[in-house]
């Protein structure tokens, strides 16, 4: 969170410096034997024969840092049996420390790369939390990942401060430091991480094609990921004010303003929604509407109509957001009466609506009339090879953390169907 501004709100991830995130392990204490436990039999020294290398028994055991799951047993608390899984080493012949096998911090494997002029495996276009996710997903699976994740890489949770409900950080992250961290982490697998806009592609025909900085790039499968963009109010005010007062998520950010007046701008099912989120938490909420009546279903008006924390602002457009550090307040124009009002709030919850980013496809992929793309079990586009993950199909959640699990399954999907065209060749 900002120093300036305990309110700091982020933004979601349509399609989310410095960080925070979690605290670091504690140093464990000695190991307490339980009364009763007979005492360790030493195991003579193993070696291969005629090998000239220590045996490993007699090899040193590395440092680790405290925590780590690779230390020797001894440092460890009573009762903790060590790490398993990936990288957690292989017992040496004394049963008790296991020897690293894998230098720590290394993955275990690289996804590989296509030789010159073949095709990669995976193509994914957008760098948000679903095309990071399945790339980290896809080169765990050896496929050779090619990222176009765009000059303005990340999604939206490249524009937040404080990110304090996705998975794993109990003391929060800033949004650009979570995004750094998932694309180190498709990195270290071996994903290639082009930072370039793709302006065409071809998707009719295989392999299938994206062109990005005056080159064409060639993959067997692809996954779009290129998420959704929040409709602002296109203020200059607006824009000094995200992750300042100024959101797009109340289910992200409405604990920020516990206690506060908020103002919500829209008057379709979004904003509704918003306002009804944040009547959990503000003081007060304004909607300030454009016209005199809403868009938003009848159900909606009726619970946000009836909610006593709710006011309405009928017939006035935002003309400016006032503040210093942090919002104070908005100016608004009543058109009916053509005079403007202010109205003091600490934030500003916009609700307009978002718009997917599926211009690049044209009439290749199959569109919902919001311009979503169609999702067909589960993943899968209407075009065999291409699979959809995130924002840019799914309207309903728009959080960082659906949007990573969409990308998993994408990456899984995919996975499965390039093994299905190895088995039928």
């Amino acid at each position: 969170m900002d120093p300036k501004n305990p309110n700091n709100p982020s933004q979601p991830d349509s399609g989310q410096g410095g960080g925070t995130g979690a605290p670091g392990a504690g140093v464990p204490g000695p190991s307490v034997p339980k009364p009763g436990a007979p005492a360790s039999v030493p195991t003579p020294p193993v070696s291969t024969p005629g090998s000239d290398k220590a045996p490993l028994s007699e090899v040193p055991p590395k440092p680790a840092p405290a925590g780590d799951p690779s230390a020797p047993a001894d440092d460890k608390p009573a009762g903790d049996s060590g790490g398993t899984g990936e990288g957690a080493g292989t017992p040496s012949s004394d049963g008790d420390a296991p020897v690293d096998i894998i230098p720590k911090g290394q993955p275990s494997f690289v996804a590989p790369k296509p030789n010159e002029g073949d095709p990669y495996d995976v193509i994914i276009i957008g760098s948000g939390p679903a095309g990071l996710t399945a790339a980290t997903y896809t080169t765990r699976a050896t496929l050779s990942t090619l990222i176009i994740g765009g000059s303005k890489w990340g999604g939206q949770l490249m524009l937040t401060t404080d990110v304090e409900n996705y998975p794993g950080f109990p003391e929060g992250i800033l949004g650009p430091d979570l995004m750094m961290n998932m694309r180190k982490q498709a990195e270290r697998f071996g994903a290639v991480f082009l930072e370039k806009e793709a302006d065409k592609v071809e998707l009719k025909k295989a392999p299938f094609s994206a062109n990005a900085d005056g080159k064409t790039y060639t993959g067997k499968s692809v996954i779009i990921a290129t998420g959704a963009e929040t409709r602002w109010l296109g203020l200059e005010s607006e824009k000094k004010y995200i992750g300042r007062g100024v959101s797009s998520c109340a289910p992200c950010d409405a604990p920020f303003f516990k206690d506060k007046k908020v103002v919500v701008v829209g008057g379709g099912d979004a904003a509704m929604e918003e306002a009804l989120v944040l009547t959990k938490y503000a003081q007060s909420i304004i909607i300030v509407h454009r016209r005199d009546a809403f868009r938003a279903s009848g159900v909606m008006q009726k619970k946000v109509l009836s909610n006593p924390k709710i006011k309405v602002v009928w017939n006035s457009e935002v003309l400016d957001i006032l503040g210093n550090e942090k919002v104070t307040g908005i100016k608004t124009k009543d058109t009916k009466a053509n005079k403007e009002v202010e109205i003091s709030t600490n934030g500003v919850f916009v609700a307009i609506g978002h718009t997917p980013t599926t211009k690049l496809y044209g009439d290749q992929i199959e569109l919902d009339e919001k311009g979503y793309v169609v999702v067909h079990d589960h993943t899968k586009t209407n075009i065999q090879g291409v699979f959809v993950a995130g924002d840019v199909h799914d309207y309903h959640y728009r959080q960082a953390v659906t949007a990573a699990g969409f990308g998993c399954q994408a990456a899984m999907d995919t996975e499965r169907w390039l093994e299905e065209q190895k088995s039928s060749d």
